[in-house]
């Protein structure tokens, strides 16, 4: 049994599965290490309160996104023919542009007492139109980044990756000088100028594509993606959100700074690492699903792999936690290693399960894969309003929120692990 956790020596050769995920990696790796060393400017320039105006107005937009190209843009590996994922491409980038339209003729007639249930202050409900601008921005990101990874196209993956936290960050240091809210104008700034790179990156796979097929023939042939992903994503992103949303409302903006800092410092790294390695791994099982054969050895090893290397790193993160961010933020941020504390044990199975979220996408199995997100986010959000408004216990709420979450990501795990071992009973049967 000891055995199956070892490091396999093959897992550190040369192979184009390991390249590519390297090549994603150094890119990620770098994209966090800048934001990671501008935190130290940014929390001397902006106080909690900034950060927790920042975060609602973020959570707000994350929910916008999963819900704006219908996630037809996870359809963009699966067909055989590039002219079908051109296709599917146009779709998700076409289908934001008409929903942002539809928003924004929304909050323009939206009334005054209305704009004020979303928690901010009169001065600042102005804020509310940037939303729209973020989410339809991170949108074109999703397609641009699907249709790269179709194409193997991974440096160019990386550099996207690090030329917009480049720019986000460098901007949200210059403006803070100069504005409280240059967090989120210096985000909206970065991510403009980095999607003019990124369309200068996919032009060489969208030019000269020509089909007989129209859009509604695709759209309709993918419709499981706005059915039934499209819903799973959007509870993932509300369960995320959600609390950026109601902690203000439960405690303060600060206790909403200092968590979305330990989400920025600690989830975001482990996060982008899992979607790195998972881009490469879902492609590579569509690679192998399509050759018929099977993916529960791939699965598993992958599996194996992952806890074996980032096991004792993590836990001495987390050890270490409140230190660390005191040391590096500033006394006053010390309260976010606590934060991550609690939060660890949700935060490493997220990681762990993460790598493998694209393989029930694949196989089909988007429904029961929107059930569990369902209940995900039905046990995350009561724990945290019973620890919020019964226990008005900051570090219950978020106890509570982790316990919910980590027992459905847990099954979660187990239920990708099975559908994996299902792929060899049918090819041997």
């Amino acid at each position: 049994m000891i055995n199956k956790f070892k490091l396999k020596r093959n897992f550190f050769k040369e192979s184009e599965f390991s390249n590519n995920v390297f090549t994603l990696f150094s890119g990620t790796l770098i994209a966090q290490v800048i934001p990671i060393s501008i935190s130290p400017l940014l929390t001397r320039l902006y106080t909690p309160e900034n950060f927790g105006i920042f975060a609602f107005l973020i959570g707000l937009t994350m929910i916008l996104t999963s819900v704006l190209n219908g996630r037809y843009d996870a359809s963009i590996l699966l067909p055989k023919k590039d002219t079908e994922a051109f296709l599917l491409f146009q779709i998700a980038m076409y289908l934001p542009i008409v929903i942002t339209i539809i928003v924004y003729i929304v909050l323009w007639f939206l009334p005054q007492e209305m704009m004020s249930l979303f928690g901010l202050k009169e001065k600042e409900q102005y804020l509310l139109y940037i939303v729209p601008i973020l989410a339809i921005s991170f949108t074109f990101f999703m397609a641009f980044d699907f249709l790269l990874n179709r194409n193997k196209a991974y440096k160019k993956m990386s550099k996207l990756v690090i030329l917009r936290v480049l720019f986000v960050s460098l901007l949200q240091v210059v403006l803070g000088l100069f504005f409280k809210d240059g967090l989120l104008y210096g985000l909206v700034i970065g991510m403009v100028f980095a999607l003019v790179f990124g369309v200068i990156f996919i032009y060489p796979y969208t030019k000269n594509i020509g089909t007989s097929l129209k859009l509604k023939q695709m759209a309709q042939k993918y419709k499981n993606y706005p059915m039934y992903h499209m819903p799973h994503t959007f509870f993932n992103a509300l369960s995320n959100n959600v609390p950026m949303l109601l902690l203000p409302y439960f405690f303060s903006l600060s206790v909403t700074g200092f968590y979305m800092m330990a989400l920025k410092v600690f989830y975001t790294p482990f996060s982008m690492l899992g979607s790195s390695i998972e881009k490469v791994f879902r492609k590579q099982i569509v690679d192998t699903l399509h050759e018929g054969n099977e993916i529960a050895s791939q699965v598993q090893s992958m599996l194996y792999k992952v806890v074996g290397v980032s096991l004792i790193p993590f836990i001495v993160l987390v050890w270490w936690a409140p230190q660390i961010f005191s040391f590096l933020l500033g006394e006053i941020w010390y309260e976010v290693g606590i934060y991550v504390q609690i939060l660890s044990l949700w935060i490493y199975m997220t990681f762990i399960v993460s790598i493998f979220i694209g393989i029930p996408i694949v196989l089909g199995q988007q429904k029961k894969s929107l059930m569990i997100e369902s209940i995900y986010f039905v046990f995350r959000i009561i724990g945290l309003v019973i620890g919020a408004a019964f226990y008005q216990d900051i570090y219950i709420a978020l106890a509570m929120y982790t316990l919910g979450g980590t027992v459905v990501v847990g099954y979660n795990l187990f239920w990708i692990y099975r559908l994996a071992q299902e792929t060899k009973v049918g090819r041997e049967s």
